[in-house]
């Protein structure tokens, strides 16, 4: 079976997703454009609230990331049926401000975490650290990251 994955483009100045596609969020019980919808509430109404500041240094640090830089994060949301399911996110620069500096939106693609449970419970190691890369032959989220 396939794991359903969600591809989204995150602008990180204005706090909301601005592209999304895939099944992940339907495959969890949210009604279909529930994700668009929630815009700068998700973290507040989906994130388990354990989860938050970790989930909001990980989108700092991906402001000042070279081109190539990919980092993982693992959160927790809330689905529809009360049940807590863990993702994992891998996110990596896609637009930057016009002097070139700065990312102001990522592009990502989360995917559920099957053999985690939905206790709730914080995980050890549930941030790969900023130096680390997918590995060589890793699906590529963008060839060239744009800039506006």
């Amino acid at each position: 079976m396939l794991t359903p994955i969600l591809a989204y483009v995150y602008d990180l100045s204005r706090e909301h997703i601005t592209y999304v596609a895939g099944s992940l969020f339907e495959h969890l019980g949210f009604p279909p454009r529930a994700l668009g919808a929630i815009g700068r509430d998700f973290f507040r109404l989906l994130v388990h609230q354990a989860d938050r500041a970790r989930l909001a240094a990980h989108q700092e640090a991906m402001r000042s990331q070279t081109d190539d830089a990919i980092l993982e994060i693992e959160y927790r949301i809330r689905i529809p049926s009360g049940e807590w399911r863990w993702l994992k996110s891998r996110d990596r620069p896609f637009a930057r401000d016009r002097s070139g500096r700065c990312v102001t939106q990522i592009l990502g693609i989360v995917h559920e975490i099957a053999d985690r449970s939905g206790d709730g419970a914080p995980r050890e190691n549930a941030e790969t650290p900023p130096e680390t890369h997918a590995p060589r032959g890793a699906v590529a989220l963008a060839s060239e990251p744009r800039t506006p």
